[in-house]
């Protein structure tokens, strides 16, 4: 312990101590200290301290303390013991090899430690120094180097301060990662994003957004709304919503906008604003081009207004409901936002499939007003929202007709906010009661002209150990508690004077005579009319008899960089280091005696007090990240170590509390944090899904747009390789650009089925780095449909026209072929011959039959009236398919009702109905490879007729089954369908009054019904 000696001879100990054997932990040290006769520093407190104190003090702190003899050799003559907790070598290693923390310095920070200007004295400064820990990892160090020299001028003596900043060395890196990390991703998402500060400056656009724009970042960072790309015809209307949008939190909106060429273009846009103590601090806005599918809607449809002006520009939550099944027919945005519910989420339910009210008497009591005067106005109901939360609002409701239906418009006022005020207005009067009865504190109210007490509380009767009954309606002078008349006076004068006192000392009697001291607070209250006086009293009796004197700390305690303060039991700070002077910018007279938390930003709450309680009641150190403030004004994070200090008679006579200054490191993973939050919310408003994946294939990130797109799970997603729910051999091309080693862009677009329908998917892969990679994947399924129907469209028109040739071209040859054949009946044959001469005709008038049918379908117009047997057509399209069935082994099976009514469509148009529905059948048969048989059965229901046609083939897939009656959906290779024979099929039958419909199931067969009207001759 030479070391602390030599330290406390620097503040005034003239006497020379002689050098004493290195010490362990349990030797104990010798008063070091001036006698207090002696001349000592001005700032050495008066109070007393046990021997060992300094040595407790030095054993307490986390920083490293090396002490080290230069001349003649050298060797340490003090190690703290916190070098086992930061390097893991113990004191013991360190006296046994002098080079110790040369040895597990690293190579490359030797410079740092040989640096000439250390052999100066006097000369510290702060350097950064890896050291290795005996367990084989890297710790960071901030080492304090002091040199002291003898009298000849060498070096005599070197102390060494280290303090563990590996913690926030590591923040740093995490940090600088995280901002690599959100730059590639910045620069490699294809979708736009601009970032605006809260003053409506431009503060960052990614390079999706310069090449969608024209303009480059430097052309636009920094300037303020109206921002060019906003059209100027629409410059003032954007910049009053846009100032509104940045007080929101986020929302999401399509609009025009314009490139640098002039150029104008819709975009969809998602913007979220990020708060930063409270206030918006920036926006960020992604955005997408939309202008192709804006140009389709207006080709395919016309947009109509749905909402009147005041309806949806209500404050009120507003809503329509049917009279009759008690379901929204419409809401507007406020009534929207009030339940939390979503527009499509609420439109064709009823309250009670939402589960709105919290009393479901309460609809009962809205029917019966309605019932009885036609109104409701203003009843109060408590409706329960999406998120739980319950809600009070006056309801008021009118039956009105709209479209000749009875329905109830329903406006709602929201007075939850009112109900809460009256709500903590009673609870606030409960907690003033209870805060009375549970203060540790004595408190006593007292009438101000007669001294009687009126009410005192739980402590006050321990603390003085009279009864409730023994105190109220009596007063301190007939309980005799007052110790001191001349106290007693002065407390009642200044009182009388200033209308209150404040923690005056002084003297008081309990009921056993004992006399104790107390700090008591006073004021002048009024209840009812009546002048009262509430007095608090703190019994400060065992903390005045367990004051001690402190001594002065060693040098040490005030070289440490860590603050050091000091406090009595009570809290009260008793002494505090220099560094601590400097963290917190006062001096030691001025904190003298106030509490600990005085440096503390705020006051702490009931757990904290809880927690710090801990070092009292069971002698544990406290540790706990405190923030703090400077004299100055500014903010400090602090963590700090609260821990006892025992006397001799082992009864904690202070506490010390440690404290070290991580601000900078806090800020470091605070920004950390905020990177981390800007990531999350560019995710959280891209429309297209995101995932991020290492060179392993495996799941780094992923946002919810892409959960929604494939309907994956978060749970699935964990630690899953793209692989494990993209199949390599479904999805080849993705998996080969996954796996490209070079930095091209590609994009890939894969079919993905789902239950409900098959998405077309978009996906462009992108080599952020050489670890990772980013796929963003996008819907494009509504916009291959559009496109789809367009070409459709003009197949149709371009069928249309080529329909209108093929009649007049097929129309001749079949017209001199009916003509002959008709004329060759007349003449002398066989009747074989003749009979096959009359086929010949029947089949030519058919076949003219079926060219009109297509001329038909392709101007959307009716055929001729006609009339026709279903059965008889049935027998006829089976003879002519019989030899068919016979080859391909299909046995047919009919099930027809006699004397069936004729029904309204003609004989040709039904024919080509019923052969292409065997047809079908007879394909569906032979895709299986094997033998089947078709069932065609005919019924009257009533005053319809039913054909069905069943088979037992390979049957319809569920998810092509909406589209088998659409023009040119087939599902057979080419050349041998077109996709039209169904879509004339239901045509025909449509356009006569009936209907078609179809079940099916895979490998089982399909059976199609036709149902037509009964034939009525007029």
């Amino acid at each position: 312990m030479i070391y602390f000696r030599r330290m406390a001879k620097l503040l005034g100990n003239n006497s020379v101590l002689e050098p004493k054997a290195r010490r362990n932990k349990t030797t104990h040290m010798k008063n070091a200290y001036p006698k207090s006769e002696e001349k000592v520093n001005h700032n050495i407190s008066p109070l007393a301290y046990p021997e060992d104190f300094f040595e407790i003090i030095a054993e307490n702190v986390r920083d490293i303390i090396l002490h080290a003899r230069l001349i003649p050799e050298l060797h340490f003559d003090y190690v703290s013991p916190s070098t086992t907790h930061i390097t893991g070598y113990t004191p013991e290693e360190f006296y046994a090899d002098s080079y110790l923390p040369k040895k597990i310095t690293l190579p490359e920070d030797y410079p740092l430690v040989n640096a000439p200007n250390w052999t100066e004295s006097g000369k510290s400064k702060p350097v950064e120094i890896r050291w290795k820990h005996k367990n084989g990892q890297i710790i960071w160090t901030e080492h304090m180097i002091s040199i002291t020299r003898n009298q000849e001028g060498k070096p005599d003596t070197v102390t060494i301060i280290a303090r563990d900043i590996t913690e926030r060395k590591l923040a740093e890196i995490a940090l600088r990662e995280s901002q690599q990390f959100t730059n590639n991703i910045l620069a490699n998402t294809p979708h736009a994003i601009v970032v605006l500060n809260a003053d409506t400056s431009v503060r960052y656009v990614n390079p999706a957004w310069e090449k969608i724009n024209g303009w480059t970042i430097d052309e636009v960072i920094g300037t303020k709304a109206p921002h060019v790309w906003w059209p100027d015809e629409y410059k003032e209307s954007f910049l009053e919503s846009f100032k509104e949008s940045m007080k929101q939190s986020g929302g999401n909106a399509e609009i025009m906008a314009q490139k640098k060429n002039g150029e104008p273009y819709w975009i969809e846009m998602n913007w979220i604003t990020v708060k930063k103590n409270g206030e918006t601090d920036y926006m960020i806005i992604n955005s997408v081009d939309i202008t192709e599918r804006k140009k389709m809607e207006l080709a395919l449809k016309e947009s109509e207004e749905k909402f009147s002006k005041a309806f949806s520009a209500s404050p009120n939550p507003v809503c329509i409901v049917s009279a009759k099944e008690r379901a929204f027919i419409d809401v507007n945005d406020s009534f929207a936002n009030f339940c939390g519910y979503k527009r499509e989420e609420i439109i064709g339910h009823t309250p009670e499939e939402l589960n709105l009210w919290v009393n479901k008497d309460d609809s009962l009591k809205i029917g019966q007003s309605l019932r009885r005067t036609g109104r409701l106005d203003r009843l109060e109901i408590k409706s329960k929202m999406k998120s739980g939360e319950i809600k009070t609002g006056l309801f008021s409701a009118e039956e009105i007709e709209i479209g000749g239906v009875k329905c109830i418009t329903l406006v709602i006022t929201d007075v939850t906010e009112s109900k809460k005020t009256q709500t903590a207005l009673l609870e606030s009067e409960e907690k003033f009661s209870k805060a009375f009865q549970s203060s540790p504190s004595s408190i006593s109210i007292s009438r101000l002209n007669d001294g009687t007490f009126i009410e005192v509380n739980d402590s006050f009767l321990r603390d003085k150990g009279y009864t409730r009954d023994e105190v109220i309606g009596h007063t301190s002078e007939e309980l005799h508690i007052s110790a001191n008349t001349k106290e007693k006076s002065i407390i009642r004068s200044s009182i009388k004077k200033h209308k209150k006192l404040h923690n005056e000392e002084i003297q008081y009697r309990t009921k056993s005579g004992e006399i104790r001291i107390g700090l008591v607070s006073a004021e002048i209250i009024k209840i009812g009319n009546e002048k009262c006086m509430i007095v608090i009293n703190t019994d400060i009796t065992e903390q005045k008899e367990s004051e001690q004197q402190l001594r002065l700390l060693s040098s040490v305690t005030q070289q440490v960089t860590d603050s050091i303060v000091i406090a009595d039991p009570d809290y009260n700070i008793t002494y505090m280091n220099k560094a601590a002077e400097k963290m917190f910018g006062y001096s030691l007279e001025e904190v003298k005696g106030q509490k600990l938390s005085f440096f503390n930003k705020r006051k702490p709450t009931k757990s904290e007090d809880k927690e710090a309680d801990k070092v009292l009641t069971t002698g544990k150190v406290v540790t706990v990240t405190i923030t703090k403030q400077h004299k100055n004004g500014s903010i400090i994070t602090c963590d700090c170590r609260l821990s006892p200090l025992y006397d001799d008679a082992g009864k904690i006579f202070a506490l010390l509390d440690v404290q070290r200054d991580v601000t900078k490191q806090h800020e470091v993973e605070a920004k950390l944090k905020e990177h981390k939050k800007l990531i999350d919310s560019i995710l959280a408003t891209t429309p297209q899904g995101v995932l991020v994946i290492d060179k392993g294939n495996r799941v780094l990130l992923v946002n919810k747009a892409l959960q929604d797109i494939f309907h994956f799970s978060s749970r699935i997603l964990n630690s899953r390789t793209l692989k494990e729910f993209f199949p390599a051999d479904r999805y080849f091309d993705l998996h080969k650009a996954v796996k490209s080693s070079d930095g091209e862009q590609y994009t890939v677009e894969f079919r993905y089925p789902t239950e409900e329908q098959e998405k077309i998917i978009r996906c462009v892969v992108v080599k952020m780095d050489g670890k990772r990679t980013l796929l963003t994947f996008s819907d494009i399924s509504r916009e291959r449909e559009e496109e789809e129907k367009l070409y459709l469209t003009d197949r149709l028109v371009s069928l249309g026209e080529m329909a209108a040739g093929l009649a007049h071209e097929l129309n001749n040859p079949l017209t001199s072929i009916m003509t002959m054949s008709q004329v060759l009946t007349k003449c002398d044959l066989s009747e074989d011959d003749k009979g096959d001469i009359e086929c010949i005709h029947e089949e030519a008038k058919r076949a003219a039959e079926i060219v009109k049918n297509v001329l038909l379908f392709a101007r959307n117009k009716g055929g001729e009236g006609g009339k026709s047997s279903p059965n008889d057509v049935i027998k006829e399209v089976l003879r002519l398919r019989e030899y068919e069935e016979k080859i391909n082994n299909i046995n047919v099976v009919t099930n027809l009702e006699e004397n069936l009514p004729e029904i309204p469509l003609d004989k040709g148009q039904l024919q080509q109905v019923f052969l292409n529905m065997i047809s079908n059948a007879e394909a569906a048969i032979k895709e299986t490879k094997d033998s089947g048989t078709i069932t065609i059965t005919t019924q009257r229901m009533n005053n319809h007729v039913n054909i069905i046609f069943s088979d037992n083939g390979c049957g319809i897939k569920k998810q092509i089954m909406p589209r088998i009656f659409d023009p040119f959906f087939t599902t057979k290779d080419i050349g041998k369908g077109t996709g039209l024979g169904l879509s004339i099929c239901y045509s025909i039958i449509v356009k006569h009054g009936g209907k078609i419909s179809v079940k099916s199931q895979v490998k089982e067969g399909a059976t199609f019904t036709i149902r037509m009207p009964v034939f009525y001759n007029n």
